[in-house]
């Protein structure tokens, strides 16, 4: 199996990311720029501490700090805006090597 592609919404530092992954991939780039935050939202989605999180996220987890989606007209009367929804979508495709999978034989 391998991850062939990586979505992430309004987790951390990003609002809205797709990261298209080949067979190979390396993440470079500048500091803050993001590189941390794809790993640890594989992490969330696909670790192996993840389901005995508790709680599974934290406020600092949802973009820039904020938990609520506060638009202008809301913020400005003092009403609490809609939840802010973290997603993290993993696709991962079968890998067959040699004409069999590793990970899966029929019996």
């Amino acid at each position: 199996m391998r991850i062939a592609r990586l979505c992430i919404e309004n987790f951390r530092g990003i609002r809205h990311a797709t990261l298209l992954l080949p067979k190979h991939e390396i993440l470079i780039g500048d500091n803050n720029t993001g590189r941390t935050t794809a790993l640890e939202a594989l992490d969330l989605a696909l670790g192996p501490e993840r389901l005995h999180r508790v709680p599974p996220i934290s406020e600092h987890d949802f973009y820039n700090g904020h938990y609520f989606n506060r638009p202008s007209r809301v913020a400005a009367s003092g009403e609490i805006g809609e939840p802010s929804i973290i997603r993290i979508e993993v696709v991962i495709v079968h890998l067959i090597l040699g004409g069999e999978s590793p990970l899966w034989r029929p019996h």
